[in-house]
């Protein structure tokens, strides 16, 4: 995660305004919980994992740049995507720090799957190694943060059509990308991934459980 946190496209500020406290309860409270599994973070100062939260057909919640040594977030500590446009690598959004380095990889899942409401990006060695090329894969020339990842992870999600699961990056060590219809589900899908005899179950194009 050398370069982990580092924002690779560029944005667009509309404002600063933040979202509600109650929009962003149920993706904070489990983001927390990721936290306390260490599979969201930071190490030497860097931040690694996010979380987001669909807040409209084209607008999602995630959370801001550099705020994984934090374990509860505030409002403040979120964004709001309005746009997102892979041709130009660009984001546009209101908040008051710039949004995740992953924002795009966030947004092709959103695209592609509209029955999605939430997005985690985590890492953990042990269920990447386990899984990569086993669940579906991006490829390892395609670097974090950038719209070759972010287009691949869109055909993949379009590919399987089940709205839940997991899929790993393949260039990006220990990251791997889950996604469900609901907060519940979701969580549900990464403990089981931390439970290595029901990891396989988790793959995106695979029924969770």
């Amino acid at each position: 995660m050398a370069d982990e946190g580092y924002i690779k496209f560029s944005f667009r500020l509309i404002d600063n305004s933040a979202p509600s406290h109650e929009e962003i309860e149920d993706l904070n409270n489990l983001r927390t919980k990721l936290w306390d599994l260490s599979i969201i973070g930071a190490i030497g100062g860097v931040s690694f994992g996010n979380v987001s939260k669909r807040r409209g057909d084209n607008e999602f919640i995630i959370s801001a740049s550099n705020t994984g040594s934090r374990r509860v977030l505030t409002p403040e500590d979120f964004v709001i995507i309005y746009k997102t446009d892979f041709e130009r690598n660009l984001v546009e959004y209101s908040g008051a720090s710039p949004p995740s380095s992953e924002t795009l990889t966030h947004s092709a899942v959103y695209l592609a799957l509209p029955k999605v409401s939430f997005v985690v990006h985590f890492h953990n060695k042990d269920i990447w190694q386990a899984l990569v090329d086993l669940c579906p894969t991006t490829p390892k020339q395609y670097q974090y943060g950038t719209p070759e990842l972010a287009k691949s992870v869109y055909d993949l999600c379009f590919k399987y059509q089940n709205y839940e699961g997991i899929i790993i990056l393949g260039g990006h060590f220990e990251g791997i990308v889950a996604f469900a219809g609901n907060v519940e589900r979701l969580e549900k899908i990464i403990i089981n991934l931390l439970d290595e005899p029901k990891r396989k179950e988790n793959c995106a194009g695979r029924n969770a459980t």
